[in-house]
């Protein structure tokens, strides 16, 4: 098993140029640990990770499900434990502790759901969504676009005709919000009051306590997230092709905008997701990984060793995996 530790003077390098010595600022320590299959790991294409109730970290590959216990992988595979496949690509927690584990075909398809199994962490028992929810379920397992988390310890799940749920153990699954069959809902967000839904190139938003539904018209739409206090929105086809990557944001505490608030800055790429631990602003891209302090300054950067970046999961001791590739790399900083 490979170890680096990355001593990083904050504002000590920045874009390769030696800052004088009376500007240096805060001191971190990257640390970070390597993966692949030299360690165990049953193949180097990493595309998820999630962590159980039981502390294990558990990594979807292009061949099985990896649960790491600090010192060794255990392999699930299709053909010895049951999975519905091999090519596990999203790996999701519910409120009762159990791992919802989707598949895709292939490599070129992976954000194309084929099958989904729910895992027992416990007892490494798998069973497929159908077999688990019954004839009683609102969706069929060949219904589902996509799968992803939320604070309040639900699941928001997509479905390819146009319709959003919920589920939670105590309510079960809930429709949060239908439009036509034709309509695909890209990403859906929890927000304190309601939910952000991309859907085509309108980003909308759900008031739940008044079950409004507002839009905003924001032409070619990639992606957005919540930063800081703030909805960040970035345009596939940028307006501004001398700051190709600028993105808009607007403060989540007020009432649905008129129009969106300019934000001077850009990151480096297209980003898939962004957020700050103990005053580090971490921003995952489909290229690279970087973290900033409060400033701006970048004070460490990961590349994969082949092609993509295709998640990043912070555990409950702060401790960030990323999973890319060719390997699973985790980040921890300390100051």
């Amino acid at each position: 098993m490979q170890r680096f530790f990355y001593p990083i003077l904050l504002g000590l390098f920045f874009m390769g140029n030696l800052i004088p010595r009376s500007l240096w600022s805060q001191e971190y320590l990257i640390q970070t640990q390597r993966f692949s299959v030299e360690e165990g790991l049953s193949n180097r294409f990493v595309y998820s990770a999630v962590q159980d109730d039981l502390g294990f970290m558990w990594f979807g590959t292009k061949h099985g499900l990896n649960r790491y216990d600090g010192y060794q992988f255990k392999i699930l595979t299709a053909e010895k434990d049951g999975l519905q496949s091999n090519v596990t690509v999203g790996l999701r927690k519910d409120s009762e502790g159990m791992i919802w584990v989707t598949y895709a075909n292939t490599n070129d398809q992976l954000t194309a759901v084929k099958k989904v199994d729910i895992l027992n962490p416990w007892t490494l028992e798998v069973k497929s969504f159908d077999e688990t929810f019954g004839v009683d379920c609102p969706l069929k397992e060949k219904d589902i676009k996509r799968i992803e988390e939320h604070k309040k310890e639900r699941l928001i799940i997509t479905t390819k005709k146009g319709k959003a749920f919920s589920y939670s153990q105590e309510e079960g699954f809930q429709n949060i919000y239908t439009t036509d069959s034709t309509t695909i809902i890209s990403k859906l967000l929890y927000s304190s009051n309601g939910y952000w839904i991309h859907s085509n190139d309108q980003l909308l938003y759900l008031d739940t306590k008044t079950n409004q539904l507002d839009t905003i018209i924001y032409d070619s739409l990639y992606t957005f997230d919540q930063f800081k206090n703030k909805l960040i929105l970035q345009r596939q086809r940028p307006l501004n092709r001398d700051n190709p990557y600028a993105f808009h944001a607007y403060p989540l505490e007020k009432s649905f905008p008129d129009e969106l608030e300019n934000v001077e800055g850009t990151v480096l790429e297209y980003f898939e997701e962004w957020w700050t631990i103990k005053g580090l602003e971490f921003i995952l891209t489909k290229r690279n990984f970087i973290v900033t302090n409060s400033t701006g300054q970048k004070i460490f950067e990961y590349k994969p060793i082949y092609n993509y970046l295709r998640d990043a999961y912070v555990d409950n001791q702060y401790n960030i995996w990323l999973c890319s590739d060719g390997e699973i790399v985790k980040v921890h900083c300390l100051s």
